[in-house]
């Protein structure tokens, strides 16, 4: 008899938590409710897309030996909801095979007026466009050699993050520049943020040379070493 009371009085304990708890143990303590994860405070507007302009833009660069991999995307990188145009392409200078002599040349074009006009900017590479919960808009630039397959001219590989500050010096026959504001105060919170942004819209067939891989990896480890 004594041995069935001691099985009961086991079959009775609770274990919570890894402790083991008999009888009439004390209620667990609350667990506070997790806090919102950092993708849910931005949105990835250039995962959404833009409104394209009713002017046709210009055709592609026809690619050469002296220029190739031509590279194209429509962006909003003011926040306006409007797509500006991206070119980047690889140009040998002077023809040369030289692996010193590639470079990343580019072309930036906006509608102005019913028209594409060139634009000016900082940015030297396509930029990530998130906006935040409070309507601010950030550019993260984070290019990795795999965007190119040529780390002669994306040899840098440490994000860099602005907010854009506004058009300026636009004309009839020049689309301006886009002002941009440094926002390396924001990379612990902005570059984390991207990296889940973009681990959510992966699609491992649209990503055949790994460069959204590797800038997911680029932007872990950056935000990792960024002051709270």
């Amino acid at each position: 008899m004594q041995l069935i009371s001691i099985r009961r009085a086991l079959l009775a304990c609770a274990v919570t938590f890894g402790v083991v708890a008999c009888g009439h143990a004390a209620p667990a303590a609350s667990v506070a409710p997790a806090a919102p994860s950092a993708p849910s405070a931005y949105t990835l507007l250039d995962a959404k897309g833009c409104t394209m302009p009713k002017a046709r833009p210009p055709k592609a660069v026809d690619e050469t030996y002296e220029q190739y991999r031509f590279q194209r995307r429509f962006l909003d990188i003011d926040g306006s909801g409007q797509c500006v145009m991206m070119d980047f392409w690889i140009a040998r200078l002077g023809g040369s095979a030289s692996p010193g002599m590639r470079t990343l040349d580019h072309r930036f074009l906006r509608v102005v007026n019913g028209k594409w006009q060139a634009f000016e900017t900082e940015l030297a590479y396509f930029p990530h466009v998130l906006k935040a919960a409070d309507g601010k808009v950030y550019l993260v630039e984070a290019p990795v050699k795999e965007d190119t397959d040529d780390a002669m001219v994306l040899a840098f590989q440490v994000p860099r993050v602005f907010s854009p500050a506004g058009w300026t010096e636009e004309s009839a026959r020049m689309g301006g520049t886009l002002a941009l504001d440094s926002a390396e105060d924001k990379r612990a919170q902005v570059l984390p943020a991207l990296a889940a942004l973009l681990e959510q819209h992966y699609n491992p067939a649209a990503d055949p040379h790994g460069a959204v891989r590797a800038r997911i990896l680029l932007l872990r480890r950056e935000a990792n070493q960024a002051p709270p």
